[in-house]
């Protein structure tokens, strides 16, 4: 099982909002429609039957992932198979549900997908606020906010973006289940993930999964840009050289990477070097950058296809 609490792959999910006030629950939708998919319900029955459906398609994926031999060893199939299934907008990462429900209080809603893998949010008034943090703490919701906070949906905003990167979190725990010790340890550096989060951030990234093979992530912009991170480690660079060495590739080339200031960024998933490169490696090279750490230098480089 993986050890490290990072998401590994990201993309567009759906968010399902659920409140007996159709006018608050329309406001919801207008100020979140640009930035998520988004459901909206006013009724519990119509709202738990449809999340029991969506839940019934998480598990149906993750099984085809799992039982396909796709996530036991190879992370570039699992990102082959969510890259362009045209279900994966569908998933459910993250429910909001009122707490004020007739029938129903919002927890008990949440009492009810208590083991899931989606995160849920609890909207709140101040006499429900106690309620909330014992329900927080007890493990039944992932967060709150009053819903007569002036900053409601700043505030939710974040909180959205925060629950979606712990479902992502989870999700990873059965795709990358074999991660070496040296990847834990980069990847439990928080100026790695710092990195990889500003590098997000920065080139509008929307969608992105781990390559385990090549040490890699697999990046989709806004504007549907190709982009490439990859993270430089002794194991992988050895690797990298061995395979231009077994085809007689460029010795030019494997003493350029062991120079840790370029590196290729051959467009194939995996990175790594073929034959086909051997005329005009040279455009491939890209810069190379040390990121300091708590245990020393770790190389990354970029680029975008």
């Amino acid at each position: 099982m993986l050890t490290v609490n990072f998401p590994f792959l990201f993309f567009p999910t759906t968010i399902a909002f659920l409140d007996d006030d159709k006018e608050y629950l329309n406001a919801l939708h207008n100020i979140f429609k640009t930035q998520f998919s988004t459901q909206t319900f006013s009724s519990v029955k119509n709202f738990c039957d449809y999340v029991d459906e969506e839940d019934l398609l998480f598990e149906k994926l993750l099984s085809v992932v799992i039982h396909d031999d796709i996530a036991h060893s190879k992370s570039d199939l699992t990102y082959s198979f969510f890259r362009d299934h045209p279900e994966k907008t569908n998933l459910l990462s993250v429910l909001i549900i009122d707490y004020d429900m007739p029938y129903m209080n919002g927890i008990d809603v949440c009492k009810k997908y208590q083991d899931k893998t989606f995160k849920k949010i609890l909207l709140t008034g101040q006499a429900n606020e106690d309620d909330a943090i014992r329900a927080f703490n007890e493990g039944l919701i992932d967060g709150y906010i009053n819903k007569g906070d002036v900053d409601l949906s700043e505030k939710l905003l974040s909180l959205i973006k925060e629950t979606q990167n712990k479902f992502f979190s989870d999700v990873s725990k059965y795709f990358y289940s074999d991660f070496s010790s040296e990847e834990s340890e980069i990847f439990k550096m928080d100026s790695v993930k710092s990195a990889i989060q500003e590098f997000v951030y920065h080139n509008h990234i929307t969608e992105y999964y781990y390559i385990k093979l090549a040490n890699s992530f697999v990046l989709r912009d806004e504007k549907q840009n190709l982009w490439k991170l990859v993270f430089l480690t002794p194991y992988l660079v050895n690797g990298f050289t061995e395979i231009i060495r077994e085809v007689n590739g460029p010795k030019e080339l494997v003493d350029k990477i062991y120079e840790y200031e370029e590196f290729p960024m051959f467009p194939n998933i995996d990175g790594f070097y073929e034959e086909r490169f051997e005329e005009g490696w040279e455009e491939f090279l890209c810069k190379v950058q040390p990121l300091k750490t708590s245990k020393g230098q770790v190389y990354i480089c970029s680029n975008k296809n």
